[in-house]
């Protein structure tokens, strides 16, 4: 209970080896949404042996987006994406970690095709992804297909507009 939980940390210091006690805090930390640099160190610990280990790496990873620690938000969602986890909660925010640092490597944009079909509205993102697209794949219908999708929600996005601009001529499409 919460009431334990003075208690559960105490205990959890003299005993770092005791893993159910490590995880009820973990889990009463993760409860409360707390992302303070203590509750992060213990989910750390928590999350290296524990069953619940994704639920931890997300707290974990929500709190280095929020204080914008691009190579941590990178780290933890790839783990998590390693182990299985490709949802929108994994997804978007490692690819605005990927954006941060203008990654344009297959694996980004694969994240940045997948935040795209999530329904991401990050500048970088599209800037990124129709860009690559431009650069490697702009004769594709597909592209010319991403290029007018993103004009939609991005009128302002350049890549997408000298893509489309490409494609209509290629094409002759109207």
């Amino acid at each position: 209970s919460e009431a334990d939980l003075p208690f559960l940390q105490a205990h959890v210091q003299r005993n770092p080896s005791d893993q159910r006690a490590l995880e009820l805090v973990a889990d009463q930390l993760a409860r409360r949404n707390d992302t303070s640099e203590a509750a992060l160190a213990i989910y750390k610990s928590a999350a290296a042996q524990s069953p619940n280990r994704a639920r931890f790496l997300r707290m974990i990873g929500r709190a280095e987006t929020t204080r914008g620690n691009w190579s941590t938000v990178i780290e933890i969602f790839n783990a998590l994406r390693s182990d299985g986890e490709e949802t929108e909660e994994v997804i978007l925010p490692l690819a605005v970690a990927y954006a941060e640092f203008g990654r344009s490597d297959m694996d980004a944009i694969k994240v940045y095709r997948r935040a795209l079909e999530l329904g991401t509205l990050k500048p970088e993102i599209h800037d990124l992804y129709c860009r690559h697209l431009y650069m490697r794949e702009k004769s594709l219908p597909a592209s010319g297909a991403q290029f007018k999708a993103t004009l939609e929600v991005m009128p302002k996005c350049q890549w997408a507009r000298l893509g489309s601009i490409n494609h209509l001529v290629e094409s002759g499409d109207s």
